[in-house]
């Protein structure tokens, strides 16, 4: 379900989702959760700093 954003909130900053993964996995582990919440319009943070 695809939802149509008003230009009021357009201008907002988006709301941030920061994704952890377990010592085990990589960034890689949660790609698809993080294409999900960015289609939804979330700013998505989905890698440790270098």
């Amino acid at each position: 379900m695809e939802t149509t954003r008003s230009a009021d909130t357009a201008r907002r900053p988006r709301e941030c989702v920061v994704l952890l993964h377990g010592l085990a996995r990589t960034s890689k582990s949660m790609a698809k959760m993080a294409q999900a919440l960015e289609r939804q319009g979330y700013a998505v943070h989905n890698d440790y700093p270098p």
